[in-house]
């Protein structure tokens, strides 16, 4: 038996950060889920599980739950169950979206709104849902699972056990967000654990086998364990349970932090060249850019920017100005000697000689070129 374990899909989600590539990421986060369909038809898995925050509110718009309700129905075609709970972000609540009618349309969909188990007896596997109904909460998702799990558990027991949960891992003691111990995942003594909430993908490392899935594509910045689903196979060999777990890639983008000195570019064009070394043929990478130092020639860097922007899928960038260095730049070709714009840069030169430290002296530089040259 085969199944996928997905989470924090977050479809519908506004990303008002990536400004006018917002839309283009919510496409591409339903194209996500398009291919984990895909995937999910191709390897005849038996179950997919939603771990929680398939939406990024309760009260998604229409088309986002039609968008939705669509991928399931093609998993269902399939004979593919769906099982879905509720997460902090699209919890159940009343008149949320887990209360539509439209989840109990079709016979493979199972949204589940309390912590009632299923057993699925032609797979021989039970199902322990853990429904959160708060955005917040200090309690642990799996503390009603231990004795449920008791219940139904057999010697030499053919059955497997599936938890599904989200919460965050307490790695430090300090997680008021469900907070998912450790020791609290070993006495379970579950089969497979399927956690959301973290959007990255991460192996617990416990003897109970519990992995967050993480978000098939980046929710937040410099999100770089996201971008994956997890293929779990189940096999039963004379009472002998083995449990394999797969790592999938759904997005492959590489997360990118560069820092650049601009004291040692005299061109746009030259700073332009130098980020374009670190662009994909998908054109799918995400990256943070510090531009540090003070442009000698009064580079704008938004028309940089502008000119790059499309060669990677999410830029961002920042300005840090440090203590002037470089003072031995040759400002002659910039401006005619004896001309008021060449004297204004010569005094500026001999005051920050003598004042290395004073970053408002840089500034004036910096800006008095951009402002001389019509930037």
């Amino acid at each position: 038996m085969k199944i996928i374990h997905t989470s924090d899909i977050h479809i519908g989600a506004k990303f008002a950060w990536m400004g006018e590539g917002s839309s283009k990421h919510r496409n591409s986060i339903k194209s996500s889920l398009e291919r984990i369909v895909d995937l999910a038809i191709n390897e005849a898995v038996s179950f997919i599980i939603f771990a929680g925050d398939i939406f990024d509110t309760s009260y998604p718009s229409d088309i986002s739950i039609n968008f939705f309700r669509d991928q399931l129905y093609r998993l269902s075609d399939n004979e593919i169950k769906s099982l879905i709970i509720p997460g902090n972000h699209d919890l159940l609540e009343e008149s949320s979206v887990w209360t539509n009618e439209v989840w109990k349309s079709d016979k493979n969909i199972f949204v589940f709104k309390d912590n009632t188990p299923k057993f699925f007896a032609e797979s021989k596997v039970w199902i322990y849902p853990s429904v959160i109904k708060s955005k917040k909460s200090k309690v642990s998702p799996l503390a009603p699972i231990v004795s449920e799990i008791n219940k139904n558990a057999i010697e030499n027991d053919p059955n497997f056990h599936i938890v599904i949960a989200h919460g965050s891992l307490n790695l430090f003691g300090i997680s008021d967000n469900f907070p998912i111990s450790k020791d609290e995942i070993e006495k379970t003594k579950a089969d497979y654990i399927a956690l959301g909430d973290w959007h990255s993908t991460l192996d617990i490392g416990t003897n109970v086998k519990a992995y967050y899935s993480g978000s098939p594509d980046f929710i937040n910045y410099s999100e770089k364990g996201s971008g994956n689903v997890l293929l779990i196979e189940f096999e039963n060999s004379d009472y002998k349970k083995i449990v394999k777990v797969k790592i999938v890639p759904i997005n492959s983008r590489e997360f990118i932090s560069l820092k650049l000195d601009l004291d040692i570019f005299d061109t746009a064009e030259k700073v332009s060249a130098k980020i374009k070394t670190y662009t994909n043929k998908e054109k799918s990478n995400v990256i943070t850019i510090s531009f540090v130092g003070v442009s000698k020639n009064g580079i704008n860097l938004e028309e940089v920017i502008e000119q790059i922007r499309n060669e990677f899928y999410v830029i961002k960038y920042t300005v840090k100005e440090e203590p002037y260095t470089s003072m031995n730049f040759d400002f002659e070709h910039l401006f005619e000697e004896g001309t008021i714009s060449s004297e204004f840069i010569k005094l500026l030169q001999q005051d920050i000689e003598n004042n290395p430290d004073n970053m408002d002296l840089a500034r004036a530089l910096n800006l008095g070129i951009k402002l001389l040259k019509g930037n």
